[in-house]
């Protein structure tokens, strides 16, 4: 007998957020809102003339507010017209670390369902 699919997931903790984000890719800039945030990665509105294709590894620059930026690298994971562009936290240099996690406060270890 086939086993009922699992509808209740958990994922790391998404925290809703405005604020402006810098992608660079290979020479090229766009300028996005971020939509929401979590300890693995960040969902952000679709650029215009955004060319980049799921895979793709980006510079991200969070501009948080006049006092923080926080600067890391990631891999586009999903994008849609609708959604937006979702990205994969891929490396968070040491010196962002504290500044994000930080920033994420409770949201860096909560999880919850999808």
């Amino acid at each position: 007998m086939d086993k009922p699919k699992d509808f209740n997931k958990l994922r790391h903790a998404r925290m809703k957020i405005q604020a402006a984000v810098h992608i660079l890719f290979r020479g090229k800039f766009w300028v996005a809102e971020l939509k929401d945030i979590s300890a693995t990665g960040i969902k952000v509105s679709m650029p215009a003339d955004c060319t980049l294709n799921i895979g793709d590894y980006c510079i991200l620059d969070m501009l948080i507010d006049d006092d923080t930026t926080i600067h890391v690298e990631a891999k586009l994971t999903r994008k849609s017209q609708r959604e937006g562009l979702g990205f994969e936290f891929e490396l968070i240099p040491e010196d962002q670390e504290v500044p994000l996690w930080e920033f994420l406060g409770s949201f860096a270890d909560a999880r919850e369902v999808y």
